[in-house]
């Protein structure tokens, strides 16, 4: 929503909330602007995450149905699939009634379209011209990954992709940093990483 909130506002106003990393303060600030300014929107626009910010979601989608208001869904959680299979009715209740949902990966709308929804694809934005071109010879790319040692992250994939980059760029490096979600995740990668 940072990249997209300066593109809507060239030919619209749009308002963006919450900013707060406490989770009450957070739904407690989207349901307020909800009642402040959403009542009075043409649309509203919900991130729909797979993990507890799953219930902001659903909450002021709800708020949405029950004050007929339009909304889209942007699905930004990758275990969404997950979400639906342990939330079906919660999913359903505000999937059915969105005006559109959107997808920023073939993964999440594949997953959908076979649950039969209508999912349109459009994948997340960068503005190239924030960052200069670099040329880089000999090449010797250094990847840092910040999503978690979680099952639901799968940094095995991560570790096994550099592993095949290596035969080309034999210097790669891979830094991997998050936090160890007890699911024995963790020591499979440290595994996986001395195995190749």
């Amino acid at each position: 929503m940072e990249t997209l909130q300066p593109h809507f506002a060239e030919f619209c106003d749009i308002k963006s909330y919450s900013s707060f990393e406490n989770k009450l303060l957070r739904m407690s600030e989207m349901i307020f602007r909800f009642f402040v300014n959403g009542l009075r929107s043409d649309l509203i626009l919900i991130d729909v995450f797979s993990t507890w910010n799953f219930y902001f979601a659903y909450i002021i989608a709800i708020l949405c149905i029950v004050f007929k208001k339009q909304y889209i869904l942007v699905l930004r959680g990758g275990n969404l699939p997950a979400r639906f299979r342990n939330s079906k009715k919660m999913v359903h209740r505000i999937f059915n009634d969105a005006k559109h949902i959107i997808a920023p990966s073939h993964y999440l709308q594949a997953f959908f379209e076979k649950e039969g929804y209508t999912i349109h694809y459009i994948p997340n934005i960068i503005d190239l011209e924030a960052y200069d071109f670099k040329i880089r010879n000999p090449v010797a790319p250094a990847i840092l990954n910040i999503r978690g040692f979680g099952k639901i992250y799968n940094p095995q994939m991560t570790v096994r992709s550099i592993n095949e980059l290596k035969e080309d760029f034999p210097s790669v490096k891979l830094s991997l940093l998050g936090s160890d979600y007890a699911d024995g995740t963790l020591t499979e990668t440290e595994d996986l990483i001395n195995e190749l």
